[in-house]
């Protein structure tokens, strides 16, 4: 509805007015009522009576009025006034083609400061302009997520209806597509004199690159969602894990706004675990924090800051990578007095000795003779260093079950019962070979998932010094097995094989420093813990995944994975694609953690006027010459009036009262 420029989302409030009727009515039928006697001695007092009876009535009426005018500003508090500014308004160029650009981007979702989002905003104001143009004139809507998915709705009356069935994606998606597929439809219709309307939540990032040229045949009118003041965004940017720690996770911040936020952020691991910190986070910039989780690590985690205006980033749901230790049995078969010769010693060390726990590991180590079937059952990865005959059935069954079996080559073992076992897997061991010259250990296959998410280049600093004297020589049968190690004539010295569900490493060397000097060398450390997660099925790229919701569509993943649970902000929000949280995917016989996540480009709200290419509260849209559609709330007015009526109302009752009260 539109009165004198002034439009209301909520007209019918006005409906209110109606209760004019009531202080008029009072006003009117409660009069002051006195009985009059008639004193000589007083006639002279009646010229004086009768100028204050004026003045008692002027107040009454002022008294009505102001009542009256409460009322009007109640009823038009409750309408929700507002006027549009700097456009051609709501419902202007009824009669020229129209193309709507409808960013549908998760971050509309955000809302203002009556709660209400900009979506809903979006699609509201759109509402009122499709409903003041003709049937005839061509109308279309364009999607930020799929511009020509509505093409076939050709007039205003087929996209109002159609309206209630669009929703907001979460998806990353900018309006740059749109705008391109834009400018072809004018092109293509041959059109003079169109309209691109664009409405979006006014951030920088709603394009991946700003236009270049304003098209000469249309005029652009930029809706901007988000009020101009009064927009608060913290967000939870993400949570990560460092390799080979279970116990402990790094949350992200990121603000959104002009200004210092001071906020604090809690994590609930459930059965009442809260650990909880103040953050102080810089205006447009990030803060993090490590929380250390203890034992045991609880299978998920509610991570949340208080909410803003975009309470979809406030709370997530995260699955650590491993909500258990890996539990590590080593059987040493050379228990040298020397410990620097000592099989065990360096792999004790490597997984934290007796802090072991809280690296994420579980270790047991035995000699050959303490193996027992109940500690090969307990154990999900299974180091054999140097042992003279392998327990065949006890590892074969290990590896039936899905554990990991990691051979460590030396002088004891026995090639022909070794050879027996190994065979069953097409490896063969034969002598060993002493170089002639300590070698350097080659990155052959840096794609393997043990060596993930470290790095490249820090894995290639980690094994610059190793130097080989002595290997054990294998040959490989037909089997696929892979060579991540090896030295620079292409001997292997790692060989790693899936065999689905168990996994088996060799290491052609020893894991002592007879052969090698590896145990001596700074990235012993990162391997070990590495080869164990990988064997344990615990590698990231195989049983944990974290994907954006643009990397599941990507991939092809929708259709894939199993939802187990959902971020608390977006249970029973009616949007498309993908809800962040944890869901599962089945790959071959093994279940794969996947954890969804906004991409970042829908937490930052900055404005253009923030961005390194725009001076301080320029919009490079409007000199480019968009035309910026505003809609001033006029409530915040009115609520100004409506106190001062109020104040002046009670003043003025209190003295009328008075008075009437003393006649």
């Amino acid at each position: 509805m539109n009165l004198l420029n002034v439009s209301f989302l909520a007209p019918l409030a006005l409906i209110g007015l109606a209760a004019l009727a009531v202080p008029i009515y009072l006003h009117m039928r409660h009069k002051p009522r006195a009985e009059s006697f008639r004193f000589p001695a007083i006639d002279f007092l009646l010229k004086a009576q009768k100028k204050k009876k004026r003045r008692f009535h002027a107040e009454q009426l002022m008294l009505m009025l102001f009542r009256i005018g409460i009322i009007c500003l109640l009823a038009f508090l409750f309408a929700r006034p507002y006027i549009d500014n700097r456009s051609t308004g709501g419902g202007g160029d009824t009669g020229r083609p129209l193309i709507v650009l409808l960013d549908d981007s998760i971050s509309m979702m955000a809302s203002d400061e009556d709660g209400s989002r900009f979506f809903e905003n979006a699609v509201d104001q759109l509402g009122e302009v499709l409903r003041a143009r003709s049937s005839g004139v061509m109308t279309r809507i364009l999607p930020a997520s799929a511009p020509k998915s509505l093409l076939r709705l050709e007039t205003a009356r087929q996209i109002r209806d159609y309206l209630d069935q669009i929703k907001a994606t979460t998806y990353a998606v900018t309006l740059d597509a749109a705008y391109a597929e834009a400018l072809n439809l004018i092109e293509a219709e041959g059109l003079e004199g169109a309209t691109i309307r664009i409405y979006t939540d006014g951030s920088r990032t709603a394009w991946r690159e700003l236009p270049a040229t304003k098209p000469e045949k249309a005029d652009v009118i930029y809706h901007s969602m988000r009020p101009e003041e009064d927009f608060e965004n913290v967000a939870i940017s993400s949570v990560t894990q460092a390799p080979g720690d279970a116990n402990s996770i790094e949350v992200a911040l990121m603000n959104s706004n002009p200004d210092p936020a001071e906020l604090s952020l809690a994590v609930n691991g459930g059965r009442g675990a809260l650990l909880r910190q103040q953050i102080r986070v810089v205006e447009g910039g990030r803060a993090s924090h490590y929380f250390g989780l203890g034992e045991p690590v609880p299978p998920t985690l509610d991570i949340s800051i208080p909410s803003d205006n975009f309470d979809l980033d406030n709370q997530v749901v995260y699955a650590p990578r491993a909500n258990r230790s890996v539990h590590v049995l080593v059987v040493d078969g050379d228990t040298h007095p020397d410990t620097m010769r000592n099989e065990s010693f360096f792999l004790r060390n490597a997984f934290g000795a007796d802090e072991a726990e809280r690296y994420g590991y579980k270790l047991d180590v035995v000699t050959p003779s303490g193996l027992t079937r109940s500690l090969v059952d307990q154990a999900d990865v299974i180091f054999m260093l140097n042992v003279e005959v392998p327990v065949d059935l006890l590892l074969d069954d290990a590896l039936k079950k899905g554990k990991g079996l990691f051979v460590g080559m030396g002088e004891r073992m026995d090639f022909e019962r070794w050879n027996k076992f190994l065979g069953n897997y097409d490896l063969e061991m034969w002598e060993t070979a002493r170089l002639p010259n300590p070698a350097p250990v080659d990155l052959k296959d840096f794609d393997h998932p043990m060596f993930y998410p470290i790095e490249e280049y820090e894995w290639r600093t980690y094994l610059r010094d190793v130097a080989i004297e002595q290997v054990r020589v294998l040959s490989l049968g037909r089997a696929g097995y892979d060579v991540p190690l090896a030295l620079p004539n292409g001997s292997p010295v790692l060989l790693a094989r899936d065999l689905r569900p168990g996994r088996l490493m060799v290491w052609t060397s020893s894991m002592d420093i007879d052969w090698n000097n590896f145990p001596l060398e700074f990235g012993f450390v990162p391997f070990v813990r590495q080869t164990a997660n990988w064997l344990a099925s615990r590698d990231s790229s195989n049983s944990y995944q974290t994907l954006t919701t643009n990397q599941v569509l990507e991939q092809g993943l929708v259709d894939q994975l199993n939802l187990k649970h959902v971020n608390a902000p977006f249970r029973g929000l009616d949007v498309a694609g993908p809800k962040p949280g944890i869901y599962t995917r089945q790959i071959r016989n093994r279940n794969q953690f996947v954890q969804v996540v906004m991409d970042e480009s829908e937490l930052d709200f900055r404005g253009f006027a923030t961005t390194d290419e725009t001076q301080a509260g320029d919009n490079p849209l409007e000199e480019l010459g968009f035309r910026s559609y505003l809609r001033s709330d006029l409530a915040p007015s009115v609520q100004i009036w409506l106190f001062l009526a109020v104040l002046v109302e009670t003043l003025i009752a209190a003295r009328v009262t008075d008075k009437w009260g003393s006649r």
